[in-house]
């Protein structure tokens, strides 16, 4: 039996959205195989635009993460109400 698309869409956002809760919280090591849940999910042309509008680029997205590593104590990531849209 086929997985709906809407299933696999929720079940990798909720993933990776563990994955940074991990991450941030220093629960996953610091190692390129634990980063490589994030780095192996963005397209090589990935660019992610912030609210104010500006751009970042695959390459300052993954070194900004990788630095991000457990920075905080006891961060907490939910996911709410995901709709897939085409």
């Amino acid at each position: 039996m086929n997985t709906p698309i809407s299933t696999q869409v929720q079940i990798e956002i909720e993933a990776l959205h563990q994955f940074f809760q991990e991450w941030f919280n220093g629960k996953l090591p610091k190692t390129e195989e634990a980063y490589g849940r994030f780095s192996s999910a963005l397209a090589p042309d990935f660019v992610i635009v912030a609210p104010e509008g500006t751009a970042s680029e695959r390459p300052a997205l993954l070194q900004g993460l990788w630095d991000a590593h457990n920075i905080h104590d006891n961060m907490r990531i939910w996911i709410e109400d995901i709709k897939l849209r085409k």
